[in-house]
């Protein structure tokens, strides 16, 4: 199996592609809630402030409109184009958000932002640019944990496992607190054949008050994997109708019978 090959579309891609979106999401929360470039105190960088507000609150549109605004007046503001580019991806716009982001990097190449925000359009589009790009930017920021963790995205989607584990490590001893890359590692583990150690890491959080429905499906995914499916079926059921368990719980089983 080439290493840097695309998952395929059939079962396994499903799981994959649910799997990254966990990260990615984190990495969209991440990405709004940045204080971007600079932080400049006045009053005429009010506006980049609201933009924050409406790309944290989900409103891309509203936070487009307000920086298409502030472009006439600011054309060349890092703090303006990045923003511009997160509402663009955000919207799906990925083609424009891609030359906010670019317009950034081509004068200012250690912009964190703007590399994370081209990361994120490149990780749903090419899974192989993305690892190149989160390469580089893992190397200009070592200690950046949200880097390190979108960069074991980039891997995991690229069929390197091992690769991701060791970054989603990095990204927890880098912040101890974030949940997304323990989420991440155990369904890593899980999909590379390490399903019980899996089930470790994932239990705790898919059973606190904080586990969301995507970690308790991520721990059943663990469960089954592991050769516990009444166990996945429980941890299911409490989010899903009962018509909508098996065919999950079939997608799960079908990642086995791929070679």
């Amino acid at each position: 199996m080439h290493p840097y090959r695309t998952p395929r579309r059939g079962p396994l891609t499903a799981v994959l592609l649910r799997f990254p979106a966990i990260l990615v999401t984190a990495f969209l929360v991440t990405a709004c809630t940045g204080a971007g470039t600079s932080a400049v105190p006045d009053k005429s960088n009010d506006d980049l402030k609201f933009a924050d507000v409406e790309l944290e609150s989900g409103a891309p549109q509203a936070a487009l409109s307000i920086m298409q605004k502030r472009l006439q007046t600011h054309p060349h503001e890092p703090d303006t184009l990045v923003r511009l580019g997160r509402a663009n991806a955000a919207l799906g716009r990925t083609e424009p958000a891609v030359l906010f982001f670019r317009e950034v990097l081509a004068t200012d190449p250690d912009s964190v932002e703007a590399g994370k925000g081209l990361a994120r359009v490149q990780l749903a589009a090419d899974p192989r640019e993305a690892l190149a790009t989160l390469r580089s930017l893992a190397a200009r920021h070592p200690e950046d944990a949200q880097v390190q963790t979108d960069l074991g995205v980039a891997y995991d989607l690229c069929l390197q496992h091992a690769q991701a584990q060791a970054a989603y490590r990095q990204a927890m001893r880098l912040n101890p607190f974030a949940i997304a890359p323990q989420v991440n590692l155990g369904f890593s583990l899980a999909m590379s054949g390490r399903p019980n150690e899996a089930v470790q890491i994932l239990g705790p959080l898919a059973t606190s008050a904080d586990g969301t429905v995507r970690i308790r499906q991520d721990f059943a995914f663990a469960e089954v994997q592991a050769g516990h499916e009444d166990i996945a079926r429980r941890m299911l059921a409490r989010d899903l109708p009962k018509d909508r368990i098996g065919p999950m719980l079939e997608v799960f089983r079908d990642f086995n019978r791929i070679p």
